[in-house]
């Protein structure tokens, strides 16, 4: 036992490293592979398709998306399955100790993943409107960065003019992100609590257990800590996946029609 132990601890940093590595491979492929797709996409336009203004804002933010959630998928999907499979082992090893417990402890999870549901839905809404004010502050700040338009802004006296344009729809993108994100972190927050409640629930009904002896208390107790823990990043995990899936959702019906 104390050899598996001495294995187990010591290959820990190894794995976790392991796993870092696969998790930035997964990534980048994702990467790759939607990027060739956008491109093979955007190569079967035709003229007239190209010069519509709606299809190259689609284009673009499509093209955000894939940066900014698509290609972090795979890794939060095998996250996800991790912490669902430690967090079912760990409620059944709980189970002996106390059934009640160990089912609150499994529908703790349930007001997160439902948050962040609604996070989802916000951001569907918000993405369109951040992308769009990121797309123009990105354009502006390249003619003032690159050698050629930022010297002939110069040349004219007009770059304060392109700075306040950069200025402006920078601040847009960044009210609109951070409206996003605290309407989401309300509905997080109450889901939280409520989440803290059926653990602390959890734990109130082992200790309250008639059978229960010390060493039985000081075993579920940690059981119970430990399903917490495991519960936890499963719903985190797979509340990340949900909250991405308006941006997914963007890529793929450009990509698909």
């Amino acid at each position: 036992v104390l050899v598996v132990a001495a294995l187990v601890f010591g290959l820990n940093r190894a794995v976790n490293q392991l796993a870092m590595t696969t998790s930035q491979v997964l990534t980048r492929r994702v990467r790759q592979a939607c990027e060739t797709d956008l491109a093979h996409a955007m190569a079967h336009a035709t003229p007239v398709e190209l010069m519509d203004a709606e299809l190259a804002s689609r284009a673009r933010t499509a093209s955000e998306s894939i940066r900014a959630y698509v290609s972090i998928q795979a890794p939060y999907v095998i996250n996800s399955l991790r912490a669902l499979l430690s967090a079912l082992f760990l409620l059944i090893a709980l189970a002996p100790y106390s059934v009640p417990a160990a089912l609150l402890i499994a529908l703790a999870s349930l007001p997160v993943l439902g948050a962040y549901t609604k996070v989802a839905a916000i951001e569907e809404k918000g993405f369109p409107a951040s992308s769009e004010h990121n797309r123009y502050a990105s354009y502006y700040l390249e003619q003032l960065t690159y050698e050629r338009p930022a010297s002939e802004l110069a040349a004219l006296g007009t770059g304060w003019k392109m700075a306040d344009l950069a200025a402006g729809r920078v601040r847009a993108a960044a009210d609109s992100f951070v409206r996003v994100l605290v309407d989401g972190a309300w509905w997080i927050t109450g889901a939280g609590v409520v989440s803290a409640l059926m653990l602390a629930g959890a734990l109130a009904l082992l200790v309250t257990s008639p059978a229960a002896s010390a060493g039985t208390l000081a075993a579920g107790a940690v059981a119970i800590l430990s399903g917490m823990a495991a519960t936890s990043d499963a719903a985190y995990t797979m509340g990340v996946v949900i909250s991405s899936t308006p941006a997914i959702r963007v890529y793929r019906e450009f990509v698909e029609t």
